[in-house]
C-alpha cells in the first residue's frame, strides 16, 4: 500500500519523505483544530488516550501562529478601547466576547 501511495503521489508531484497512511491521520487531526475544533475533540475522534498524544500529531504552521496572535491583538485592542471609554477595567473584558468573533 505504501508503494502504491508513493507512486500515485509521484505521479501527482506531491511525494515527500515520510508520506504514508499515517500522514493522513496527522493531517486530519491538525486540520480539525485549524478550523476551530478543540484538542479534546480531535483527541476523541482520533481515539487517543490523552491530549499529549494529540499534541504529538498536531502540526502548527507559522501562518496559524500569526493568525492566533493577530486575533489576540484584536481582542486586546477592543478591551483597551472599552477601558478608555468606560474607565472601568473589569467591564471591557466582559464586552470583548460580544464585539470580537472567535
Amino acid at each position: 500500500m505504501r508503494a502504491a501511495l508513493h507512486l500515485a503521489a509521484k505521479t501527482e508531484g506531491c511525494d515527500f519523505p515520510g508520506l504514508g497512511p499515517h500522514s493522513f491521520r496527522r493531517a486530519n487531526i491538525t486540520w480539525r483544530q485549524q478550523v476551530g475544533g478543540s484538542a479534546i475533540e480531535a483527541s476523541r475522534i482520533a481515539a487517543h488516550s490523552g491530549l499529549n498524544m494529540t499534541s504529538e500529531y498536531t502540526f502548527v504552521t507559522a501562518e496559524r501562529q500569526n493568525e492566533l496572535t493577530r486575533r489576540i491583538q484584536e481582542r486586546l485592542a477592543v478591551a483597551a478601547g472599552a477601558m478608555r471609554t468606560t474607565g472601568c477595567p473589569a467591564q471591557p473584558l466582559l464586552r470583548v466576547r460580544e464585539r470580537v468573533s472567535p
